[in-house]
């Protein structure tokens, strides 16, 4: 009986042990549970917060992507309202020709621009304007050639120019008139009026017609802005971002906020007095205005 009494106590003994071990084990995995459960909730959290920061960064981008549409939109609805209509650009183009002038020996060569009927023509033929930087000297040989409708890329036959008058006030005024005689080609007055300066302002888009060599000697139009004024004691000569060379000199410049002639744009070269040379190895263009010439006058 002692011993049976004994036995039991041993087993309840080895049973509280379990029991006690049982539990311990059972508070650790409770606890752990507990850990893991406030672990899944913190990251539970962390992905919502991530979600909405998504969600948020996502709703900037298509507001953003939205905003510039809208802006790209606006400036190109800008452009188009500011485009030379087609009609009035025939109008301009057919008047803008190519001069090739050499000096009596033909050792002077230079190509240019001209403009038909900015000036009143001759009574006996066409009057055009370009500059005198074109012609070289007062008794150089000048040929100028018409483009021809209807798409003004082709031009007309060579024809002698003969050099009237020039400002002698040059280079800061770089003007000469050439005439066409008995020509059988007939414009009305220039379609545009002249811009007055107060007028013109930076950033205002223009647009250059001439005979560039980057346009392979055809008749060019290329766009810009006013990028900067330079006052003279004649009046302004306008920079600007629109591409010149050579073969610009002496055709068209138009103001496309005003409709209206600025003036002739003018080539520039390294350490020439109508140029500014760029730290990029280039040069920038600039317009000499009319309001120059007219201040001059020298010319009219």
């Amino acid at each position: 009986r002692i011993a049976l009494t004994i036995a039991s106590v041993v087993a309840l003994t080895s049973l509280s042990g379990v029991i006690f071990a049982g539990y311990h084990v059972a508070r650790r995995l409770g606890n752990d549970l507990e850990s893991t459960k406030l672990q899944l909730a913190l990251i539970e959290r962390q992905v919502g917060t991530s979600q909405q920061q998504t969600s948020d960064s996502l709703k900037s981008l298509q507001t953003k992507n939205k905003d510039l549409a809208e802006e790209l939109e606006k400036s190109q609805n800008e452009i188009d309202r500011l485009a030379l209509p087609q009609n009035l650009l025939n109008q301009i183009m057919s008047r803008i020709v190519w001069v090739h002038c050499e000096d009596s020996n033909g050792r002077y060569e230079r190509s240019g621009s001209g403009t038909i009927g900015l000036t009143k023509n001759s009574a006996k033929g066409l009057t055009i304007t370009t500059n005198f930087h074109v012609t070289g000297s007062p008794t150089s040989f000048c040929i100028v050639k018409l483009p021809e409708s209807p798409s003004y890329a082709k031009l007309g036959i060579p024809r002698v120019a003969l050099i009237g008058k020039y400002d002698p006030n040059y280079p800061e005024v770089d003007i000469a008139l050439l005439h066409l005689f008995d020509a059988k080609e007939k414009f009305d007055a220039f379609p545009l009026p002249y811009c007055q300066s107060s007028e013109i302002k930076i950033g205002d888009r223009i647009t250059l017609l001439g005979y560039p060599s980057f346009g392979g000697n055809t008749l060019t139009i290329t766009d810009g802005i006013i990028s900067g004024t330079i006052q003279t004691k004649w009046g302004p000569r306008y920079k600007t971002s629109a591409k010149i060379d050579l073969g610009n000199s002496g055709g068209l410049a138009i103001d496309n906020n005003n409709r209206c002639v600025i003036g002739i744009p003018t080539w520039t070269k390294f350490g020439g007095e109508l140029g500014e040379a760029l730290g990029t190895g280039e040069s920038l263009g600039q317009i000499q205005s009319w309001e120059i010439i007219k201040t001059s006058g020298q010319i009219f």
